[in-house]
């Protein structure tokens, strides 16, 4: 969402800006030569060229341009997985199946919203799922 690209907000501007930017270049340069003949001269006539040039741009209106989704406009699927797999009880010791671990963090979230849903839940209309041998919709 954060990718855009950029655009012109004011391209018919172009020929001016270019003309202005030639006539410009071709006065620092003349004025300039005039002068005596300190090397600095240069950098001078250089960055009054550079200067005039960031304005001219500014002229021409570069703008970026981004999409993002309208709020719950666009469906957005959590799915969880509740397949035999998830349910393999692992013979060492204390270690938890993945449902039974599932399970715990579950359960220490109760009563708080987890901040990345609340914020899906801000701009998709967030369904939840649960898949094994069947898909079945759950509400939490």
């Amino acid at each position: 969402m954060i990718d855009g690209e950029l655009f012109l907000g004011s391209p018919r501007w172009w020929p001016v800006v270019l003309a202005i930017g030639a006539i410009q270049l071709v006065l620092a340069i003349w004025s300039y030569r005039r002068l005596s003949p300190d090397p600095w001269r240069w950098v001078a006539a250089m960055l009054k060229c550079v200067g005039v040039g960031l304005l001219l741009i500014c002229v021409l209106q570069p703008m970026q341009r981004t999409e993002r989704p309208k709020p719950q406009a666009n469906v957005l699927a959590m799915m969880i997985d509740d397949s035999h797999s998830m349910q393999v009880r692992i013979e060492d010791g204390d270690l938890l199946t993945p449902e039974q671990s599932f399970d715990q963090a579950v359960v220490a979230a109760i009563g708080q919203p987890t901040p990345w849903q609340s914020r899906l839940e801000q701009d998709f209309d967030v369904r939840r799922f649960q898949f094994g041998q069947t898909l079945r919709s759950v509400p939490d």
